[in-house]
């Protein structure tokens, strides 16, 4: 099954048990308000990352979450 969140600027696609959403909704919210706010996505409005773009925010969200980004 999978879910559709529906934010002012973003969609979040999980695939993701929905027991899982109440669980981790902390984890989520800050991901969504860290990508919207302070990353602004990806350049393209595909999702298409450049060079090391994918890499540089996988960096950056996981120092915001305070996660190993492994």
């Amino acid at each position: 099954m999978v879910y559709l969140i529906h934010m002012a600027k973003s969609t979040l696609v999980l695939y993701e048990p929905l027991g899982s959403l109440t669980e981790k909704s902390y984890y989520w919210n800050e991901y969504v308000q860290f990508y919207e706010q302070d990353w602004g996505g990806p350049t393209s409005p595909f999702g298409v990352w450049f060079g090391n773009e994918y890499e540089s925010f996988v960096q950056a969200i996981a120092a915001h979450l305070g996660v190993d980004k492994d």
